[in-house]
């Protein structure tokens, strides 16, 4: 028996290792050639300064605006505060959006090692690294971004509060955490909608005493915002608020196709992600076989919800007996195999009610799917009784696993390859291009399809302090620089004839851009 034990522990452990070791080698595969070609933008500047602030004694009651112009929850800049204490750095702070998204991974899938079948752990793992906007969104800091690891950290307690109800403290730990995730941001209130429904149909709602006092926690960890606005906001002179429900309702389902496939992503320029990666000459291509993912992992997820719904027909509540399910503990589901795959349910459902608001929606708000979407996926082949079913299953996931990750990785390599120098990591490639030819300090200008821009506030913010501490050793009076990629001169003919019409004084090249010397032009 003894032997037995150990033989079942040692194997454990030898998986996981494996498991470690595999996430490790391809995510620095992943974020190697990805965090570099990133943006830096005035939302991670803010980021930076606002847990400055803190650092320095200025509690902040508030976020940073959101696009609709009213303050986000602070509790970004409080989790970011003991990073920035120690450094800095826009690069380890990127990194650690990065770091974030991998440890939630590795509980999660810790979790599913002890307690849900291996092939579950597996298409969850394999989702975790080849999604494509999960993987986009976890490689530069972002609020939304941080969601990853803190709902992992949910789903945790409350599989552990499922498991036993006797243990309510998971309880009041999963309802913190999903705290946390709210204030990363809003869209998610509906994870706390599926929460609540869970609670209710699976019989688990605990003591009274545990919901005033959870109410409590809830109260004490937004106060920050609520006495803000009461006591402290300028309402005469706040922007007005612009509210964008019933505005378009294709747009809901829009963004949670886009979310689920990743076809937004060949796009170079879109709103709210800047640029992303430049595909040409295979735009077109990787649109369309995105969308073909699109449309698969749709099919899929209408799959998952029909099996598990039909696990939850008797556990409907009707309004006659109303009273009677919010009862503490009334008709406590007790097998966890039925009462896992219930939970997912009843999280992802309200996720819906955003397709009938109308509410203009983008992508990034669907990150609080992440991993939901893949714990979901993950329990469909087990919920199969028919073996043809279950393969199919499994053949479609794989598939859909080969359509995001081919994109992934191919992003990946691409960004490596042809960069832009003013992205996170290229800034001090182009600071000593500059300091070794220049004497002077030019001005910088970017030159993409779209348009030509100075180098602004956001950029001189990292470039001028790499800048200033290179050896200088340039001799030329260059006056103004021009930057753009290589793939440039074909991808746009307009901006070819442009460029051949200038006499730079000099031209060079690095990682696939040219840095053109222009002078007094």
């Amino acid at each position: 028996m003894q032997k037995k034990i150990t033989g079942s522990f040692l194997k454990y452990i030898g998986v996981w290792s494996l498991l470690i070791c595999l996430i490790a080698v391809i995510m620095w595969f992943y974020y190697y050639s990805t965090i570099s070609a990133n943006s830096f933008w005035l939302d991670q500047y803010k980021l930076i300064e606002f847990s400055r602030e803190i650092l320095d004694g200025e509690l902040r009651l508030v976020g940073m605006r959101t696009s609709r112009l009213n303050f986000n929850f602070p509790m970004i800049h409080y989790l970011l505060t003991p990073l920035i204490a120690i450094t800095a750095s826009p690069w380890a702070i990127y990194v650690s959006a990065a770091v974030a998204y991998m440890l939630g991974i590795l509980i999660m899938g810790l979790t599913l090692l002890k307690h849900r079948p291996f092939s579950e752990l597996l298409i969850f793992v394999s989702l975790s690294l080849t999604h494509v906007w999960s993987l986009y969104y976890s490689s530069f800091p972002w609020p939304p971004n941080y969601i990853p690891l803190f709902l992992s950290l949910f789903f945790i307690c409350f599989f552990k509060y499922l498991k036993n109800s006797k243990n309510v403290w998971f309880f009041h730990a999963a309802s913190v955490f999903l705290n946390i995730i709210f204030q990363l941001h809003t869209m998610s209130v509906v994870l706390i909608i599926g929460f609540v429904s869970a609670l209710i149909i699976l019989g688990k709602l605990p003591r009274y005493r545990h919901w005033f006092f959870q109410v409590w926690i809830q109260l004490i960890l937004v106060c920050p915002w609520i006495i803000y606005h009461i006591f402290f906001i300028d309402w005469a002179n706040e922007p007005k608020y612009h509210s964008s429900l019933f505005k378009d309702f294709l747009s809901p389902a829009e963004a949670l196709i886009n979310y689920l496939s990743g076809f937004g992503l060949t796009r170079e320029h879109t709103l709210y992600l800047g640029y992303g990666t430049n595909t040409f000459p295979y735009e077109n291509f990787w649109f369309n076989w995105l969308s073909v993912g699109g449309v698969l992992i749709l099919l899929i997820l209408l799959w998952t919800l029909k099996q598990i719904h039909s696990l939850q027909k008797g556990r409907v509540i009707s309004w006659k007996v109303i009273h009677l399910h919010l009862l503490p503990y009334s008709q406590e589901e007790k097998d966890f195999n039925k009462s896992y795959p219930i939970a997912l349910y009843c999280m992802f459902m309200p996720t819906l009610f955003y397709i009938f608001s109308g509410i203009v929606m983008f992508p990034h708000y669907f990150q609080f799917l992440t991993p939901l979407l893949f714990l979901m996926v993950a329990v469909l082949p087990g919920q199969l009784e028919s073996k043809t079913f279950r393969k199919i299953a499994y053949y479609g996931v794989i598939l859909f696993i080969i359509n995001q990750g081919s994109f992934s990785y191919w992003r990946s390599w691409e960004e490596y390859n042809s960069p832009y120098l003013d992205d996170i990591g290229y800034t001090k490639v182009l600071a000593y291009k500059i300091a070794k030819e220049c004497r002077d300090k030019p001005q910088i200008r970017f030159l993409s399809r779209r348009e030509i821009k100075n180098a602004d506030e956001m950029f001189h913010y990292r470039f001028d302090p790499q800048f200033e501490s290179l050896n200088r050793t340039g001799t030329e009076d260059c006056h103004s620089i021009m930057v753009f990629q290589n793939k440039l001169l074909l991808q746009s003919p307009i901006v070819s004839w442009y460029l051949q019409q200038l006499e730079p004084l000099k031209k060079m090249e690095v990682y696939n851009n040219q840095i053109w010397i222009t002078g007094k032009q």
